[in-house]
């Protein structure tokens, strides 16, 4: 955005986009690669190192459970103001419903 270097810039992003990345980052099985076809490349690496990751990736291909959480503003704000309240409700500091009515409001406080 703010670079003097565009052309480089958006030539680095489709390169970490890319399967020949993916699969580099999946050979050496620190983190799972982005993209689905190197998942498998990631596993034999995990596995040659004696690790049985699979919880992971089985539970990723189960439709139902797993997902992603909704990209929102203030979600850096929101998230500690939520479980504040409900481990205020869990350790009976405070009604669940008063608890999560005053969140509620706090949240969207942020959004006015």
């Amino acid at each position: 955005a703010g670079t003097d270097h565009k052309e480089e810039a958006w030539k680095w992003v489709k390169y970490l986009a890319s399967a020949d990345c993916q699969d580099r980052v999946a050979a050496h099985g620190v983190v799972f690669p982005a993209l689905r076809s190197s998942t498998e490349k990631a596993l034999a690496a995990h596995e040659a190192d004696g690790d049985d990751v699979r919880a992971f990736t089985d539970a990723v291909g189960t439709k139902g459970v797993a997902f992603q959480l909704p990209v929102t503003e203030h979600g850096t704000e929101i998230s500690p103001l939520v479980q504040d309240a409900i481990q205020s409700a869990i350790l009976g500091q405070e009604d669940a419903a008063d608890a999560l009515e005053s969140v509620n409001g706090k949240v969207n406080d942020l959004f006015d």
